[in-house]
């Protein structure tokens, strides 16, 4: 992989935004697992659950769904799943999704995306989270 760029907009989007705004605890993927292996410590865990975020997730497509601890807000009963933003291009409906998202990456992950308030409140006002991610960054504009 060289780089990607993901783009993200909508009404779900701007949703997630908006639930995540209003939230004071956040879950970091994996960070449990990290702090009992010892490779983050405790204030890192502890700085984790402070930090707005949303969590990029790459299984079958590539989307971004609220870090918010407890979003029961955004669960969807109808579709027993919680709603998400699809980046564009990068949705289950896509004929070449397998090969798209290999591209990204060989494997399934999710990722934290931290974000300050300010980007939170220009993603629940309707504007685009662009995610750049290289082989050693991820570059987050809202």
């Amino acid at each position: 992989m060289t780089s990607t760029n993901l783009i993200f907009m909508g009404d779900e989007l701007k949703e997630i935004a908006q639930v995540t705004l209003k939230k004071r605890k956040f879950h970091v993927p994996y960070a449990d697992f990290m702090l009992k292996e010892g490779h983050i410590t405790q204030e890192e865990f502890d700085e984790g659950q402070r930090t707005p975020c949303f969590t990029l997730v790459k299984d079958h497509g590539i989307y971004v769904m609220s870090g918010a601890a407890h979003d029961k807000e955004l669960w969807d009963a109808k579709a027993k799943k919680f709603k998400v933003a699809y980046a564009k291009g990068f949705d289950p409906d896509q004929e070449d999704l397998w090969e798209k998202t290999y591209a990204v990456s060989g494997d399934d992950f999710a990722e934290a995306v931290p974000l300050t308030k300010a980007q939170l409140l220009n993603i629940a006002k309707g504007q685009p989270l662009r995610i750049r991610i290289t082989p050693t960054e991820m570059l987050i504009n809202a």
